[in-house]
């Protein structure tokens, strides 16, 4: 339902590793709730919640 591109999530999450809730949301021009609810549906990508919010991070495979 959400208009988020996901093929581009996973490039901005590939280039900078790490990178906040915030920055990925000024990135996508989109809001918050929307940026962490289609994160967690990619499986290439690992949300890691902390003390200050989400980061983001491209799963690592074990092969």
């Amino acid at each position: 339902m959400s208009g988020i591109d996901r093929e581009r999530i996973k490039e901005i999450v590939l280039k900078s590793p790490g990178i906040t809730t915030e920055e990925l949301r000024q990135q996508l021009g989109v809001v918050n709730g929307t940026v962490i609810r289609t994160v967690k549906e990619i499986d290439d990508i690992e949300a890691v919640k902390t003390s200050k919010g989400y980061r983001f991070f491209p799963k690592v495979s074990d092969n």
